[in-house]
């Protein structure tokens, strides 16, 4: 039953994870902004690394997920857990490694589909600064992700802490340069958001420790490794599928003009806001489905599953109307062209990123219902068609490319509500006891 007491609750755990994805998103905000000011084609350098740059850690983010379902059934076996958690590094750092490999083919990449030259110019060490950081994400094996699976919200606090102090440290002082410190610009940017990431990581798995003990690296169980990648690479390769369909439509962006890329690098910012909350909300109820489904009890699952998904509703429609209501980009740019440019398109990347938040749970429903290829055909699908248009020779605009978003978010969120919706209809009746 859904009560007002059970909304409080979730509200209440699911709120350290959302204060550190707040804080994070705040720090990347921060570097955005500073940059344009200065620099169009830098923000749009910076942005296009951002966004390979997400869609690398989304694909460890997907794996390190999938090892967190494996360990949510065990929070109170903790030398199980801990050998679970060893077990998934190996995982992570292989998909750390070829996601680092993947960036530092983003220059030839860029030359080849013919991004603006003024932002492949400002590129520079930026691809090898961020393969380091991916590869150490692969290596670290999720830390946040195993605290999250053992009931360890508020262990999630301390890493996001680390993480705003380090961007916004370090961020305006290897931008800007100060003293003996040299101004790098959106090397600098991407130093800052590597060490903060570095961080985080660093006092996350000191959190686990503390929890559950030393993991590190033991030799690998493979049939267990086998099993993760199997919860893990479905939703992995669902992430690379759609945040790479995002990495194409920046990259396209980025062919229309520095002025659009600068525009749209804005407007991911501010849309990382709106995704937020349900981002937060997913991830914390998504152990507790994961137990739930272990243990067949789907009558509850679909309960909790309702309750987060209402909860994400509220939240997220406010973020976007919050968005869209408050004059909060003339922070990121004082250029005219650019806040022009912009103004014409917010409304409809702020409906894009609303859709884009709230199929967090119908995906995490279907993952943990065993529905994986349903999902990713689903993701192929219209991931797929935005790619297709993407790299058409029709003509685009910033504003054609946010229509084009905002349609395959919509028809993607349609489309695994109502699947997860018959799926758990179907389990429920399933497992219904005997009258």
């Amino acid at each position: 039953m859904i009560s007002v007491k059970s909304f409080t609750v979730m509200l209440s755990k699911s709120a350290p994870l959302m204060l550190v994805l707040a804080a994070d998103v705040f720090g990347i905000a921060v570097l955005t902004a500073i940059l344009g000011n200065s620099n169009h084609a830098a923000l749009a350098a910076f942005n296009l690394i951002a966004v390979f740059f997400i869609t690398g850690s989304a694909a460890i983010a997907g794996v390190v997920r999938g090892i967190a379902l494996e360990v949510a059934p065990f929070k109170e076996d903790h030398a199980s857990a801990r050998l679970l958690i060893s077990d998934g590094r190996w995982l992570s750092l292989v998909v750390g490694a070829t996601a680092s490999c993947c960036m530092l083919a983003l220059p030839a990449l860029s030359t080849g589909i013919n991004v603006d030259q003024a932002v492949i110019n400002e590129l520079g060490f930026m691809p090898v600064v961020s393969a380091a950081g991916l590869l150490l994400q692969g290596l670290a094996g999720g830390g946040q992700a195993s605290l999250l699976a053992l009931d360890r919200s508020q262990d999630v606090a301390w890493s996001g802490i680390a993480d705003t102090l380090i961007v916004l440290s370090l961020g305006p002082l290897l931008i800007l340069g100060l003293g003996p410190v040299p101004a790098m610009g959106p090397t600098g940017a991407v130093a800052a958001l590597v060490g903060a990431s570095l961080a985080s990581m660093i006092v996350a798995n000191w959190r686990l420790v503390k929890v559950v003990g030393k993991t590190g690296m033991r030799k690998p169980r493979w049939g267990y490794v086998v099993e993760m990648a199997k919860l893990g690479l479905p939703i992995s390769a669902n992430a690379l599928m759609k945040l790479g369909a995002f990495a194409v439509v920046a990259a396209t962006v980025s062919t229309i003009g520095v002025v659009p890329a600068a525009a749209y690098a804005i407007v991911l910012s501010l849309s990382s806001f709106i995704t937020l909350p349900a981002t937060a909300v997913g991830q914390f109820a998504g152990p507790d489905l994961a137990r739930q489904a272990k243990s067949e009890n789907y009558r509850t699952f679909r309960t909790n599953s309702r309750q987060a998904q209402i909860l994400m509703v509220v939240l997220t429609v406010l973020a976007s109307l919050l968005m869209i209501a408050t004059p909060i980009s003339g922070v990121y740019t004082s250029d005219t062209s650019v806040q022009d440019t912009l103004r014409g398109s917010l409304v409809v990347f702020a409906v894009a990123a609303l859709f884009e938040g709230l199929r967090v749970m119908p995906n995490y429903e279907l993952t943990l219902m065993k529905r994986k290829a349903l999902t990713t055909l689903i993701f192929g699908i219209g991931y797929g068609l935005l790619t297709a248009y993407m790299v058409s020779p029709m003509p685009k605009s910033l504003m054609s490319v946010g229509v084009a978003v905002l349609v395959v978010n919509l028809g993607v969120y349609v489309a695994q509500f109502y699947a997860a919706a018959h799926a758990v209809k179907q389990l429920t009746k399933v497992s219904a006891p005997l009258r």
